[in-house]
């Protein structure tokens, strides 16, 4: 997934770049910066509002801060390379839009969710901290303290270093991607420095969720 969200995040990095040349170069400077200005702001409130609502705990004000600047600075962005695209696809640019909606890792991860959820069998348990996540325990995770996470993280941890046969090994890895699924949610800075590191994938635990207040 981290090849994908990659490839995407790249290939509609550059299509929303010539999207903006575009507005520039046909429209006023001032109509491109009220443009920014007013998307960007709108999906601003609209991003924090929604993250305090939806994430229980709440999350921390540095955290929030960057999730709303970057909604803000997308959605804005999306809509100057709209504009610009506009006048040169006229329709075409609704499939456009469409597809790089569909296609985005969230929409796709959320996809792929529902379809383990409706055709996965049934799984073990997690040693004694908790059963693997179905999409409805994934949901559950949204409750847990960033302790109650780091918890678990190192309880997989211990699971995948002792004996144990494929099956269990199996259910711990699924596990473990819900986890970290949730991981990217509340702290995507962190976890992106992370996994980047090679501390995740050298079995480093996630010391970053005991770095804040749960």
């Amino acid at each position: 997934m981290r090849a994908y969200r990659a490839v995407w995040s790249t290939w509609t990095a550059l299509t929303v770049c010539v999207g903006v040349a575009l507005c520039a170069a046909t429209s006023p400077v001032f109509v491109v910066v009220l443009l920014f200005a007013t998307v960007g702001v709108c999906a601003g409130v609209i991003s924090g509002n929604l993250h305090l609502l939806a994430e229980k705990p709440a999350p921390a004000t540095r955290v929030l801060v960057t999730k709303v600047a970057k909604s803000a600075v997308c959605a804005g962005s999306a809509a100057v390379a709209c504009y610009g695209f506009g006048p040169t696809m006229g329709a075409a640019l609704v499939p456009l839009v469409v597809g790089v909606a569909c296609t985005s890792p969230p929409f796709v991860g959320r996809v792929r969710r529902w379809a383990d959820g409706e055709s996965g069998p049934a799984d073990n348990t997690l040693g004694a901290a908790a059963a693997e996540p179905r999409p409805t325990a994934y949901q559950e995770l949204a409750y847990w303290s960033d302790a109650e996470l780091y918890a678990v993280w190192c309880s997989s941890l211990a699971s995948i270093s002792r004996p144990s046969g494929s099956g269990q090994k199996v259910t711990v890895a699924s596990a473990r991607e819900y986890l970290l699924t949730e991981f990217e949610r509340r702290h995507p800075e962190e976890v992106s420095a992370w996994l980047n590191s090679g501390a995740g994938l050298a079995g480093d635990p996630p010391r970053f969720l005991l770095d804040r207040d749960n």
